[in-house]
């Protein structure tokens, strides 16, 4: 196999070409963007991303209002799920430009985040365990679909093989 990490533009673009045998993502609502067959692997929760010293961090959970007095760090809404785009474009409404960051990738938002320069909302998965920062659920967010794209099974025992230990590694106690 071989991985690779690339905008979900790109990596569904090569899907179509057959390029690759599966993309891994998250469910798009558009169909014309991807024309395949989409497997869920796992709904992935909506959290905030802060560091472990800012007040909200010992939060059970925030909602959008809790967040009107922070400092907000983003990326380009082309490299996220298109909830997550939405639900910024609600959190920055209004807002003076000096409250906001704009990075040009999800992990430059968690270095600003954990720098405590503000906070960011992102799919857990983005959130790793082991980094220095607060994964605090967003309150009247639903969980976004994270799953496989693929063309065909057909002919393809690999494939078929990827998706079965995906499903199995994402259904772990240890990722609830």
């Amino acid at each position: 196999p071989q991985i690779c990490t690339i905008p979900f533009a790109s990596m569904f673009r090569l899907l179509d070409d057959e390029a690759i045998d599966a993309a891994a993502g998250f469910e798009e609502t558009d169909s014309r963007k991807v024309r395949g067959t989409y497997r869920e692997l796992k709904k992935i929760p909506v959290v905030c991303l802060c560091a472990k010293d800012r007040p909200l961090a010992g939060r059970g959970a925030v909602s959008l209002a809790d967040l009107r007095e922070e400092k907000i760090v983003l990326t380009r809404p082309l490299l996220l799920p298109n909830q997550i785009a939405r639900l910024q474009n609600r959190v920055i409404e209004g807002r003076s430009p000096s409250a906001l960051y704009f990075c040009e990738s999800v992990e430059s938002c968690m270095i600003l985040a954990k720098a405590g320069m503000g906070v960011t909302i992102l799919p857990e998965i983005f959130a790793l365990r082991e980094e220095p920062l607060a994964a605090i659920p967003v309150s009247g967010t639903a969980p976004i679909s994270f799953g496989l794209y693929y063309k065909t099974l057909q002919s393809n025992g690999p494939l078929k093989d990827f998706i079965r230990l995906s499903k199995e590694h994402f259904q772990s106690p240890a990722l609830s």
